[in-house]
């Protein structure tokens, strides 16, 4: 028996009331809900960003399987506790891995195109903005925070080459954000 198992995951700590107990947002466990059968991996949490109104946690979990690893972001409730996925690729089985990188949903690009080299929140601390580059197709895509169950957005095609620097994504409060080597200026809708 793992003794440490209920307090692996996601925990909240009010660093303003030491009396309040912790909140457990999530488990390990949750963590996988989004994951596809064919990531033979467990999904840990790797990284985390705040939204603006604290009410909310992004959080990336990667599951290191060799053959394709997914980088899969969660919306972390802080207030209730919970994970929703922002791409839920928990419905595709060992047999859907090819479906999953090459068939197009409804919006005519695969789910792969859903799992992003790199993310970072917007500006305004209340969307996800995630940057891919697979094949030939530069994407930037935007997922407002909390998910609504839609899949993310096609804001822009990057037009440059890739290149892999030191800094894979970072946002300043006047609205740029830099994702691999290229510096966007945002406005919010």
């Amino acid at each position: 028996e793992d003794v440490y198992a209920d307090q692996n995951g996601l925990w909240v700590v009010d660093l303003e009331d030491e009396t309040a107990p912790p909140m457990h947002i999530a488990t390990i466990e949750d963590f996988q809900a989004a994951v596809p059968t064919f990531q033979y991996s467990v999904a840990y949490p790797a990284a985390l960003s705040w939204t603006s109104d604290s009410n909310g946690i992004v959080v990336l979990a990667i599951s290191w399987a060799t053959n394709v690893t997914l980088e899969i972001f969660y919306y972390g409730d802080a207030v209730n506790g919970g994970l929703t996925p922002v791409v839920d690729f928990g419905d595709y089985g060992e047999e859907d891995r090819e479906a999953c990188m090459t068939e197009p949903l409804e919006n005519k690009m695969p789910a792969r195109y859903y799992s992003p080299w790199t993310a970072t929140m917007s500006p305004g601390g209340d969307k996800l903005v995630m940057y891919n580059d697979l094949a030939t197709n530069r994407l930037l895509m935007v997922a407002g925070q909390p998910p609504d169950g839609s899949l993310p957005i096609f804001a822009h095609a990057v037009e440059n080459e890739s290149t892999y620097p030191v800094a894979r994504a970072s946002r300043s409060s006047d609205g740029k954000i830099l994702i691999f080597h290229t510096l966007f200026t945002t406005t919010e809708d």
